[in-house]
């Protein structure tokens, strides 16, 4: 995986928003899934945008080093993609 690819949210998969967590639900398997604060911030900015991108906006309003954010943003979409929750 590197920071070119455009990852996207499955459109089959619906999102809940509750304050710092995100359920989301895959209508195709009727999987739940709990999201963590941190993959919550990650779900969120998946829409087809390249994972640089997401990476440059979560050290921004983070404050976190670039370099330290890479890691856990590709093992997130990573554990997403592994979990057939997104495309691209």
């Amino acid at each position: 995986m590197n920071e070119d690819e455009h990852p996207a949210r499955h459109p089959s998969v619906e999102t809940a928003v509750f304050e710092t967590e995100v359920v989301i639900y895959d209508d195709r398997s009727g999987t739940v899934h709990h999201l963590n604060p941190s993959a919550s911030a990650i779900w969120l900015l998946l829409d087809g945008r390249p994972l640089a991108a997401v990476i440059d906006t979560l050290a921004q309003s983070t404050g976190v080093a670039r370099d330290d954010l890479r890691r856990d943003v590709m093992q997130a979409v990573a554990e997403l993609r592994d979990a057939n929750l997104l495309t691209g």
